[in-house]
């Protein structure tokens, strides 16, 4: 099973091929802690216990 960091990192690179914005790589590690805190407010987090 995936961790949260690694599927951070592969919903940003969904972000930066399909979505309508160029993502900043130097900015890459903030990208990836927002995400994964959105993961876990969502409740799909490794704290809520579905992704380890």
């Amino acid at each position: 099973m995936l961790d949260e960091y690694k599927i951070a990192e592969i919903i940003l690179n969904k972000i930066d091929e399909k979505g309508p914005v160029n993502v900043d790589w130097n900015n890459k590690d903030w990208w990836i802690r927002i995400i994964v805190s959105a993961l876990r407010e969502a409740g799909i987090g490794a704290k809520s216990g579905k992704v380890k």
